[in-house]
């Protein structure tokens, strides 16, 4: 499913990475977050991806809208 999407982000914040997925879309860019973290104890991340054709667009909205991320 994921070999023509490229991971941006990578954050144990699930609810952070929710936030910017939505923004992401909001700005006509696809995104899926993958949620790695275990639902008993916690610990994991989420991991956002994008098309590839939309990876560089994407990082740069990251980079100048979520500088911290």
């Amino acid at each position: 499913m994921l070999e023509n999407w490229e991971k941006i982000l990578q954050d144990s914040n699930t609810q952070r990475v929710e936030i910017i997925r939505m923004y992401l879309e909001s700005q006509g860019i696809d995104a899926v977050v993958l949620n790695k973290k275990d639902s008993s104890y916690h610990i994991g991340v989420a991991e956002l991806y994008v098309p590839n054709d939309s990876a560089e667009q994407a990082k740069t909205i990251l980079n100048d809208e979520f500088p911290a991320a």
